[in-house]
């Protein structure tokens, strides 16, 4: 019963409920806030009169430059949640390059 899914062997079984439990509560902290944010996003496409309405209510996360001065010329962006990881393709002289 000391044991957890990992293979860690706690001094006591209270430690292990323990940190169990706190396992628990971030996950659901965690949900939670994903549900808050699902809830808004749909609650703002419903409201929305139209497209352009919804897309007032969303924030920017980045800024690229756009030509002047700049090395590239961003065509679009994804965000890999998994990873964490943001991904820009670019016009460069005769192709698409993905960073």
């Amino acid at each position: 019963a000391r044991v957890d899914d990992d293979g860690f062997v706690y001094p006591v079984l209270k430690e292990r409920l323990d940190a169990d439990k706190g396992e628990i509560k971030t996950q659901l902290e965690a949900n939670k806030n994903q549900l808050a944010e699902m809830y808004r996003t749909v609650e703002l496409i419903t409201n929305s009169q139209d497209a352009l309405s919804y897309l007032n209510n969303v924030e920017a996360m980045t800024t690229f430059k756009a030509r002047e001065e700049a090395l590239f010329w961003p065509q679009s962006a994804n965000i890999n949640e998994l990873t964490n990881e943001i991904y820009v393709a670019s016009q460069e002289n005769e192709g698409t390059e993905l960073r």
